[in-house]
């Protein structure tokens, strides 16, 4: 094998970017194949680039487990995301799509972590298909055992029907339930709406120190100070967006601490 890659040596670069921990004749798996029919290159200088994704709903969550399963299984590039899978506009997801190539295999530790929804599973599976590449789910049988290509293709989209349909029905599952909790605490008196992600209360202790030091430096803003939304913004490292609603909560919170009587208001001066 070394004396086949050492003689095709004018061909070969190391570390190609596509496949970064083997060598290929060239950058690109089309153009290996036709130096391996054409030109003689030995087949076995291409091996198949297996590409990992990993996901999690939170930035409080943690991939260690999605990636250190992902890694037994000998990926070597490992897409990583933090990010609701009902979300369809991912980055990772979509830079993961737009890196694979032709003989490509997407590795993922179970097909949720690629979405919940049967559609949107659909056509994430179909662009995965459509790039030449195949997608292999750790905690699924694989049927690699079976030399039929027709009857492992039959069974492999056989249990992938079945999982899309599994994974939609605990996603309406999951919403039923919150629904009904919502209707039993409303009816208690106990409901008070959704816990907001930059609060007092927020349970993110990251999240309410921004939203205290947001306050802050907007009531030095409303106060004269030079200083604008987007500069402010840009000093936390949230978006314009995310501060303004974070100040329309400050709002809401000053008005409902001073209809309970409360003078000295813990979020400083915001004007109106």
């Amino acid at each position: 094998m070394v004396d086949n890659l050492i003689s095709y040596k004018s061909l070969l670069i190391p570390r190609c970017r596509f496949y970064p921990d083997w060598v290929y004749p060239i950058e690109n798996t089309r153009k290996a194949w036709y130096y391996v029919y054409h030109k003689g290159v030995p087949k076995e200088v291409l091996k198949v680039a297996l590409i990992g994704y990993a996901r999690v709903s939170t930035q409080d969550q943690n991939l260690a487990r999605q990636i250190s399963a992902l890694k037994q299984a000998g990926v070597s590039k490992i897409f990583e995301e933090k990010i609701s899978g009902k979300n369809t506009n991912r980055p990772r997801l979509n830079s993961m799509l737009d890196y694979i190539r032709d003989d490509d295999t997407v590795v993922v530790l179970s097909l949720d972590r690629l979405g919940r929804n049967s559609d949107d599973l659909t056509k994430i599976i179909q662009s995965i298909k459509d790039r030449g590449a195949t997608l292999e789910i750790l905690n699924l049988p694989s049927f690699k055992g079976i030399s039929d290509p027709n009857l492992r293709n039959l069974l492999t989209n056989v249990i992938l029907e079945l999982y899309k349909y599994i994974a939609q029905e605990e996603r309406e599952s999951i919403k039923e339930r919150q629904r009904q909790g919502i209707e039993i605490a409303k009816a208690q008196g106990k409901y008070h709406g959704k816990i907001r992600e930059y609060s007092l209360d927020s349970p993110n202790r990251t999240k309410r120190f921004l939203y205290k030091r947001a306050v802050a430096l907007l009531a030095q803003r409303d106060m004269g100070a030079d200083i604008t939304m987007r500069g402010i913004a840009r000093e936390l490292g949230i978006s314009t967006s995310t501060l303004y609603r974070i100040r329309e909560y400050a709002k809401e919170d000053k008005a409902k601490l001073q209809s309970d009587g409360i003078k000295e208001c813990p979020f400083w001066v915001l004007t109106s």
